[in-house]
C-alpha cells in the first residue's frame, strides 16, 4: 500500500490540529492565533533550510507537499513585521 503522506505532512496536520483547538477554545484572539501557528510553521522551514542550507527555491519546491514554498513564508513574514503583544 501507498503511504500517501508527504514530508510536508506534519506541517499542515500541526497547522491544522491548531487551527481547531483554536477554534474550539473560543478564547484565543486573533491575531494572537496567527502568530501561533506562524510559530509552528516557522520551525519545520528553518529546519528544512538548515538541513539544506545551499537549497534554491526549486530545490526546496521539488519536495511534495513543499510547492507552495513562497506562499508559505510570505503570510509569516507580513505577520511578523506586525507590532504586537503577542508577537514574539
Amino acid at each position: 500500500m501507498r503511504n500517501h503522506r508527504s514530508p510536508g505532512y506534519p506541517f499542515r496536520a500541526t497547522a491544522v490540529a491548531l487551527l481547531a483547538a483554536t477554534s474550539l477554545a473560543g478564547v484565543e484572539r486573533l491575531p494572537a492565533g496567527y502568530f501561533r501557528l506562524m510559530e509552528a510553521g516557522s520551525a519545520k522551514v528553518e529546519e528544512r533550510l538548515n538541513a539544506e542550507p545551499g537549497a534554491d527555491l526549486q530545490a526546496l519546491e521539488s519536495r511534495p507537499g513543499w510547492r507552495h514554498f513562497p506562499y508559505a513564508i510570505l503570510a509569516p513574514a507580513v505577520l511578523y513585521a506586525k507590532k504586537h503583544s503577542d508577537n514574539h
